[in-house]
């Protein structure tokens, strides 16, 4: 007997077999088994994703002499004829090679003729969508008043250019992808069965690749099964044969961003092109390598969104502790620019080792942060009793700092008196201030976490920096200017949010801030000797030299915090 492909040798025979379709088998059964049957249906959805065999399984369904519960015997000869597609009664036409009027002007015809050996006449026309206008035309009396013991199945990937006429007259069942996850179990059930040895890092791999067709990853694992009969299938083997570049690759670019090693990025680049891969697909592996680490970088509720395996997972997690999601956001919207760039030129190399050396040599908005929280620390060590920070260079983006320092405005040039603490101003609402808006920044973010995760962590990437006429404005810094586009779109969210936690009906508008009006500068502008000899004190204190070493800063300038700020 000559040899089955295993796409055709595990075609499923009856509705349980089919895989992540329990939406569509659940409805047929139900008809079938109490005899609400349409007279014709439209299976839509991806490649490889089982719409040809639910509509043979539907057939030998309503033409079994044996069916119990919708499921057909799969023994008689009509049920192994309606699988070869030898059936007389059951005809599948390929619309895009029969795709003119005559033909559907024979179909029309043929139908009125009474089925020869089952119940019923059953039509499955593939790729229906490949009909031409009037081959459509010609079908439209038929569908909307056909014979009692005739059904018309289509089956279709793009049910869009179906006409609405058509449409109408059917009942739709839009197929979906098959879950990565569902995929492996399948394969990893089929290769037990066929007594394959395949990794199960290399089973994911096939699924990952397959892209929710299980008829291409069956005919991936053909092809495996041929490339290395006698041995144990690998991951290796599997990207070996895909041209796929192996996640170990994806994981030193990583490690040498990380570490910030130009040198070995661009090795790693030219090892990449040495071997013949595709930049293109490099560029798309690192989008979706840097995605799964800054999903993970928001909790577990980011985790669940990617699709990895559980060994992959693992690592990704590891290295996703090393990175700042400031940073991991950054390096995102590089790689992301990166893609679109390649797909236009004609030295891809150039554009991917450029990518790599700007992305080791743009400063995290996060490390500065980081600063200033080690400053503030160690002036809690030193118990000078007065708060200093750093206003970081204009050219370094800053996002994160927002949060993490306290804004000030900025006074007019003439000079003010000094008011006493007791002689503030009152804020214009009574019962709500900027600074208690600050001390409850946190659970407002954390609030809107739970309710919008992805908005959350965009909005903590701002500071509350002004309440006015009961309205807030949040200052988002020049490396931000995304996050702040995202939370203006959803303000509706963060008002809600704002109420909740404040009591208190407040508009929120989001502001662009700069160096002009971010940068923390001494509010008195003092100049005198004493401040001077202070700041110069600071500056030679060899914890805060010890400090500025670790981290590589540079003081920029020195500001002294007002009290209560």
């Amino acid at each position: 007997m000559s040899y089955l492909v295993l796409a055709r040798k595990w075609r499923p025979k009856e509705f349980s077999g089919l895989i992540g379709q329990e939406h569509v088998t659940k409805t047929l059964v139900n008809a079938v088994t109490s005899g609400h049957l349409a007279h014709a249906y439209i299976f839509s959805g991806p490649r490889g994703i089982g719409k040809t065999s639910t509509a043979r399984i539907l057939a030998k369904a309503l033409n079994c002499p044996q069916v119990k519960d919708a499921v057909p015997c799969n023994k008689c000869s009509i049920c192994l004829e309606i699988a070869e597609g030898n059936n007389i009664d059951v005809i599948e036409i390929d619309g895009a090679s029969n795709r003119g009027i005559d033909e559907i002007r024979n179909l029309r015809d043929n139908v009125r003729y009474t089925p020869s050996q089952g119940k019923h006449k059953v039509y499955i026309i593939d790729e229906v969508h490949m009909l031409t206008t009037e081959a459509f035309n010609a079908l439209l009396k038929t569908l909307e008043e056909p014979s009692e013991h005739v059904k018309f199945i289509f089956a279709t990937t793009e049910p869009h250019k179906i006409p609405l006429t058509i449409l109408s007259r059917c009942q739709h069942f839009s197929f979906k992808r098959i879950q990565t996850q569902d995929l492996v179990k399948h394969l990893r059930h089929m290769v037990k069965a066929e007594k394959i040895k395949v990794t199960d890092e290399a089973l994911f791999l096939i699924a990952k690749n397959a892209d929710g067709s299980i008829r291409d990853a069956q005919s991936v694992l053909d092809q495996l099964v041929s490339f290395s009969p006698d041995k144990e299938i690998t991951a290796h083997t599997a990207n070996s044969l895909l041209g796929l570049v192996s996640q170990d690759i994806y994981f030193q670019f990583a490690e040498n961003i990380l570490h910030n090693d130009i040198v070995k990025l661009l090795i790693l680049v030219d090892k990449l092109v040495n071997e013949g891969r595709d930049i293109g697909q490099v560029a798309n592996g690192l989008i979706n390598y840097f995605r799964n680490l800054f999903f993970i970088s928001l909790g577990k509720q980011g985790e669940d969104l990617i699709d990895v395996s559980r060994d992959t997972k693992e690592t990704l997690v590891n290295q996703a502790n090393q990175f700042q999601k400031g940073r991991l956001w950054q390096i995102l919207e590089m790689v992301s620019s990166l893609e679109k760039n390649i797909r236009t030129t004609r030295t891809p190399r150039a554009f991917l080792e450029i990518a790599m050396i700007k992305i080791v040599n743009t400063m995290s908005p996060v490390m500065l942060g980081e600063i200033v929280e080690k400053l503030t620390e160690l002036e809690k060590k030193l118990g000078t009793g007065s708060a200093y920070s750093i206003s970081e260079p204009s050219p370094e983006p800053i996002s994160r700092p927002l949060q993490q320092q306290k804004i000030v405005q900025e006074k007019p040039a003439q000079a003010e008196p000094v008011s006493h603490p007791h002689e503030e101003q009152k804020p214009e609402q009574q019962d709500l201030t900027i600074d208690i808006v600050k001390q409850k920044w946190p659970k407002i973010i954390s609030t809107l976490k739970k309710q919008k995760m992805i908005l959350g962590v965009f909005l903590s990437e701002g500071a509350p920096i002004n309440l006015k006429m009961s309205t807030l404005e949040i200052g988002f810094g020049p490396n931000a200017r995304l996050f702040l586009e995202k939370v203006e779109a959803e303000r509706k969210f963060i008002e809600e949010t704002l109420l909740e936690v404040l009591g208190h009906n407040i508009t929120a508008r989001c502001v662009p801030v700069g160096k002009d009006n971010h940068t923390f500068k001494n509010n008195e502008g003092s100049k005198n000797k004493q401040a001077e000899e202070q700041n110069e004190k600071l500056l030679n204190n060899p914890a805060v030299k010890t400090v500025m070493e670790k981290f590589e800063a540079k003081v920029v300038k020195i500001t002294k915090k007002k009290e209560g700020i």
